[in-house]
């Protein structure tokens, strides 16, 4: 946000007033959607972290959009592009770990990984019947 604001002041006004305006408060309604999740219980987490990816790749369009539009320099766009990117790995990261683990397999607090549980025959054993 801090980035894009002065960047917009700049574009012509039909396009300041018309997509960037968009641009920022769809950037603020991740923000908030962020804060949301971040609050919100364990099993409702889920819902509000699909939205910040939506709302991150609805950035992403526009930021495209702008850069069609000659409003962002290709130095300007990339750096915004890796910026968003970084922000939706974050996004599906978040997802990932927020979500619960399958049936039958339970995370490991040492490592964060998937073990298998205990009462399930380990692939090594075999098939010891």
């Amino acid at each position: 946000y801090r980035f894009l604001t002065p960047l917009i002041q700049l574009w012509p006004k039909p396009w300041r007033y018309g997509i960037g305006e968009k641009l920022q408060t769809t950037i603020l309604a991740a923000i908030d959607q962020t804060g949301q999740a971040l609050y919100a219980r364990q099993p409702l987490k889920e819902p509000y972290i699909l939205k910040i990816v939506g709302t991150i790749q609805t950035v992403q369009l526009f930021i495209r959009l702008a850069y069609d539009e000659k409003l962002l320099e290709e130095k300007q766009f990339f750096s915004l592009s890796d910026r968003i990117q970084e922000l939706n790995r974050m996004a599906i990261g978040w997802l990932v770990s927020a979500r619960p683990p399958h049936p039958g397999q339970a995370v490991s607090p040492k490592t964060g990984g998937v073990d298998l549980d205990k009462n399930q025959p380990s692939p090594r054993d075999g098939n010891r019947s």
